[in-house]
């Protein structure tokens, strides 16, 4: 049987085998060449390997709330904070945990002479509470965080008649600080030691008819520890008192005044003074045609500076004012079309040098009050200097307020989604414009929400506007809680 097909193998010839020997001897070469970089790179790496081994470490400081967590360095154990590690220069990654904390985790960049990392660590399980009146029937018109944890907590009884208490949210306790006080608003300094509050010329005695005319005549001074005033300041003829706040230290205060709704003295909207605690001397700062948010300031750590709201027509701004009476207007915040919940949307830093804070994406179409029309502003964190013009973007957050973690990191309270249902939510604000959420908080957020947010102890008070109008307010314990026992 024949096939269709006829194969035939043929020897090849003499000038094919020397181009097969020519190509071959091409290959080896390559080889030889990719061993020898190979064995270089391997050598370099050695070398490298060796000199960062011989090189001398630089001391690596951690601390953390709650103290003695277990500490791990580039996934080794190194023991319990606070703690100090020789590692050689470089980056390296951090873990920190403890028992009823979040798990937190770091990159660090060691380099001379050292560096350090303060971790705080965020409960497992946030704390939050209801913050109520003292006394049933009457309406909370201010609350406050104090430096020792506790909260200032100021109480309407009736038109024109407040009370301030403290309440340790930890326990529930509670005590007076002023009571039945004829007045409009309060201020309570941070470490609770003074009061300050906005009433008539005869100080605290019971409201008539004749003395609603003079409310707001004087500011009035008084120590916590003792049940009368000791100073008080007048405003100029023709004005009244609308506001006033404490220095951190409780040297000086910030006290706003306003034109009396008698009057036709066309004399600016409000005036700015800067106020010594004890009412002897007083400085206008800076005249202005716009109304300042009572409550609305956040001071610098040093009592040099003081971030606040302005409210004028549906615009709300954030402004600038330092002890030196210089005046910024730092940005727009969103727009409304009456005056933003009491809170500023500002962190300081520690050397009262910096501040973060949150607004819409500015040099854009101004905001405006928000209609079922339009969508939601973009929100921007913004850093900025109190002796440079221009904020600087950080990054896109929907912080309700920003600030800086002992650590170093950005972090911000906002909302864990953009329904009537979405919860508080921490969140962190990373390098490369990254938000990462690392807790969520078991309370409703309304979408215009505001608070008083203490990053460096992670607690804040919360206001959320309700749909009838009034403003609720909520305790929320955010850092785990310090511990002699070291995680599992």
């Amino acid at each position: 049987m024949e096939f269709p097909i006829e194969v035939v193998f043929e020897p090849p010839s003499r000038s094919e085998l020397r181009a097969w020997l020519r190509l071959r001897r091409v290959w080896v070469v390559c080889v030889l060449v990719l061993l020898a970089v190979g064995i270089a790179a391997g050598l370099a790496e050695l070398g490298r390997a060796d000199a960062l081994a011989s090189a001398p470490g630089v001391p690596l400081r951690i601390a953390s709330h709650p103290s003695n967590a277990r500490v791990w360095v580039d996934n080794r154990e190194r023991g319990r904070t606070p703690l100090e590690l020789s590692l050689a220069p470089g980056h390296h990654s951090a873990a920190i945990r403890a028992p009823g904390a979040h798990d937190g985790n770091y990159e660090v960049d060691v380099g001379m002479p050292g560096a350090s990392l303060d971790a705080n660590l965020f409960r497992a399980q946030p704390v939050v509470a209801r913050i109520r009146p003292a006394l049933p029937g009457a309406t909370l018109d201010d609350v406050r965080l104090l430096d020792d944890g506790e909260l200032a907590l100021t109480a309407m009884l009736a038109p024109g008649q407040l009370e301030t208490w403290r309440l340790d949210p930890s326990t529930g306790a509670i005590e007076p600080i002023l009571t039945e006080i004829t007045a409009t608003r309060v201020a309570v300094a941070k470490d609770g030691t003074y009061a300050a509050y906005v009433g008539g010329d005869i100080g605290p005695r019971a409201l008539t008819a004749d003395q609603q005319a003079t409310s707001g005549a004087v500011l009035w001074l008084q120590s916590t520890a003792s049940s009368g005033t000791y100073a008080g300041w007048r405003p100029p003829p023709g004005e009244v008192v609308l506001d006033a706040s404490w220095s951190p230290r409780a040297e000086a205060l910030l006290v706003v005044t306003g034109r009396r709704a008698s009057t036709a003295d066309p004399a600016p909207l409000t005036r700015l003074w800067w106020v010594d605690h004890t009412a002897d001397a007083a400085r206008e700062l800076r005249s202005l045609p716009s109304v300042v948010v009572p409550g609305s300031e956040s001071w610098s750590p040093d009592g040099q500076h003081v971030a606040f709201v302005v409210h004028a027509g549906a615009l709300n701004a954030l402004c600038l004012m330092s002890a030196d009476g210089s005046f910024r207007y730092l940005a727009d915040l969103e727009g409304s079309s009456g005056p933003p919940l009491p809170y500023a949307p500002v962190g300081w830093a520690s050397d009262s040098q910096h501040l973060l804070f949150s607004a819409p994406e500015q040099f854009r179409a101004p905001p405006a009050p928000s209609t079922w029309f339009q969508t939601t502003p973009v929100h921007v964190v913004f850093e900025a200097s109190v002796s440079e013009s221009l904020p600087t973007p950080v990054g896109a957050a929907q912080f309700a307020v920003p600030g800086w973690a002992p650590d170093g990191r950005i972090v911000g309270l906002g909302r864990a989604g953009s329904g009537d249902d979405a919860k508080l939510a921490v969140e962190v604000l990373s390098s490369g414009n990254r938000l990462d959420r690392i807790l969520d908080v078991p309370l409703n957020a309304t979408r215009n929400f505001a608070a008083e947010w203490d990053s460096a102890h992670s607690r804040a008070v919360v206001a959320n506007r309700t749909s009838l109008g009034s403003i609720e307010y909520w305790s929320v314990l955010l850092g785990a809680d310090d511990t002699s026992e070291g995680a599992p």
